[in-house]
């Protein structure tokens, strides 16, 4: 699916019937793709799939390195070469999609393995257990979304937007009411969950940013007025993700 960024226009260009593909298979073909796409004169600029092991690895045979390591090049050059006198083509960035990459967040928080922040504080998905149980008991909302859809979640996992209501900005607020507003003892020790579910809110935000007049910064498409925020907001996030640590499963 060929997408333009300079405007809303959506075009399908192949579809490869398959039981099976490798990540060389997957490569050569997007290569081929790159190519029918050159000769139309559009020049690309990124390619987006979702996050896959299958997908890194074809990103990585065209030349791209998405591993966290100090050699991360998130691109890889264009297949097809100049003719003499011809500007070479821009490099093509990888972009993973959002949408996927916020539903991976969520599975790893939600499953059974032990989380840890660069500081050694435990991030626990019981802390929004406890949020769930609490408004369900008190039958109140502290604006967020919370449901058993969104706890119990492994029916509704392909939802996007499941994942994207519980690592929101909402619930860390309301887990950290909790915990210094109203004094709950369950919610001792919390401070370290409601930061990672902030962060990860923040940055599919600005991955998923479309609309220029918002005023929000970080829900703003790219531009001018926010690229150095955005800038510094990842700068930030990236150092806090590498530090990241999981611990194995819980006993």
């Amino acid at each position: 699916m060929a997408t333009a960024m300079n405007g809303d226009l959506k075009l399908p260009i192949a579809y490869f019937f398959n039981s099976s593909m490798d990540s060389y298979v997957r490569s050569n073909l997007i290569k081929h793709c790159l190519e029918w796409l050159y000769d139309t004169g559009a020049i690309v600029y990124t390619i987006t799939f979702d996050g896959l092991k299958s997908n890194i690895c074809t990103a990585e045979n065209l030349g791209a390195r998405l591993q966290p390591d100090s050699n991360w090049v998130p691109y890889f050059p264009h297949p097809v070469k100049p003719k003499p006198g011809e500007t070479a083509m821009p490099p093509i960035y990888v972009m993973l999609d959002a949408a996927h990459m916020v539903k991976l967040w969520r599975n790893v928080f939600g499953s059974s393995a032990q989380l840890q922040d660069f500081r050694g504080r435990s991030i626990s998905f019981e802390h929004v257990k406890k949020l769930h149980a609490l408004q369900e008991k008190e039958d109140l909302r502290a604006e967020n979304k919370l449901s058993s859809s969104h706890v119990n979640f492994s029916n509704n996992k392909e939802k996007n937007r499941f994942a994207a209501q519980f690592l929101s900005i909402s619930v860390a607020d309301a887990i950290d009411a909790c915990r210094e507003d109203w004094k709950l003892p369950e919610f001792r020790g919390s401070e370290a969950t409601a930061e990672f579910i902030r962060i990860v809110d923040t940055i599919f935000d600005t991955l998923n940013s479309t609309n220029l007049r918002t005023r929000n910064p970080y829900k703003k498409a790219l531009c001018n007025d926010n690229i150095a925020a955005v800038r510094q907001t990842f700068a930030e996030a990236r150092e806090y993700i590498r530090g990241l640590k999981v611990k194995g499963p819980k006993k």
